[in-house]
């Protein structure tokens, strides 16, 4: 599996991709186009067929979520 991701966040993003082997990071802000089609190219340019199989579209920031926090 090849998975290429995006955020603004460029140092937590090379950092992540350093960590996980087939991966590719790529600076994107979700709100502007031309960044969007240039994390499509280079998950394109990732994939050994050169396709995109799967999108997983999560942009944005959420508070805390009641339901998953466990613990005291």
């Amino acid at each position: 599996m090849y998975v290429a991701f995006g955020d603004l966040d460029t140092t937590a993003g090379k950092a992540l991709e350093a960590e996980l082997s087939n991966t590719k990071f790529v600076e994107c802000n979700t709100a502007v186009w031309a960044d969007q089609l240039q994390l499509f190219r280079e998950a394109e340019k990732l994939a050994p067929n050169n396709r995109v199989q799967y999108v997983i579209a999560n942009a944005g920031i959420c508070p805390a979520d009641e339901v998953f926090h466990y613990g005291t």
